[in-house]
C-alpha cells in the first residue's frame, strides 16, 4: 500500500488507502494455511499481526501506535 502512495500526500489519501487495504483483507484476501483455506484463518492471522503492530491499516500506523505492553508482545 505504502509503495503505491505518492511520497507526499494528505491524510485523506492515507485514510482512503488504508480503508481499501482493510476492505481487501475482509473481502478478497484468502491465504491457505497448510491444506486449509478458510477466511477466518486469514482474518485471524491479520488481526494477530495488527495486534502485535506488525501490520496496520494506515500508512503511518507505526508512528501512531502505542508502545506494546505485556498484552501485545510476542511469546
Amino acid at each position: 500500500m505504502v509503495d503505491e502512495l505518492p511520497k507526499v500526500c494528505g491524510e485523506d489519501v492515507k485514510v482512503t488507502s488504508g480503508q481499501s487495504l482493510y476492505k481487501w483483507v475482509e473481502v478478497d484476501a484468502l491465504f491457505p494455511l497448510r491444506s486449509a483455506a478458510h477466511r477466518f484463518l486469514t482474518h485471524g492471522s491479520f488481526q494477530i499481526l495488527a495486534n502485535r503492530h506488525k501490520v496496520g491499516w494506515h500508512p503511518d500506523f507505526m508512528d501512531e501506535a502505542e508502545p506494546l505492553g505485556d498484552e501485545g508482545g510476542e511469546s
